[in-house]
């Protein structure tokens, strides 16, 4: 990552320069690409609410169940990660990519790759 990476941006820099534009694009596609499905995110929560409820009259049976919930979460997010992947990989194998969609490509991979090593 160069400096040039972490200096903000004027809204005349954004506009004007299709590297920004596509910055803008690369961080919407990446930041949306690896995570649980909306749909999938509230019925997970919804799940996690009964079970801490549940905890009070039956303490093992809410572990357990946190326990299948935290395995099916991972499952999820693991099916989603590699959706992601699969896409980023589409976006240069196929035909003859120029440099600046290969440079986007390794960028996504770069802030993806960044993202796994902190979860």
């Amino acid at each position: 990552m160069t400096t040039a990476d972490h200096q903000p941006s004027t809204a005349t820099e954004t506009e004007a320069t299709p590297a920004a534009a596509s910055t803008a694009q690369d961080t919407a596609e990446t930041t949306s690409g690896d995570r649980v499905p909306h749909d999938a995110d509230v019925d997970f929560r919804s799940r996690w609410e009964a079970i801490q409820y549940g905890f009070v009259d039956d303490p093992r049976n809410a572990v357990e169940d946190a326990s299948i919930l935290v395995g099916e979460v991972i499952e999820n997010l693991a099916a989603t990660l590699e959706q992601h992947r699969r896409q980023l990989e589409g976006q240069w194998s196929d035909g003859a990519p120029d440099t600046e969609q290969l440079r986007s490509a390794l960028r996504q991979y770069r802030d993806l790759f960044n993202r796994l090593l902190t979860i």
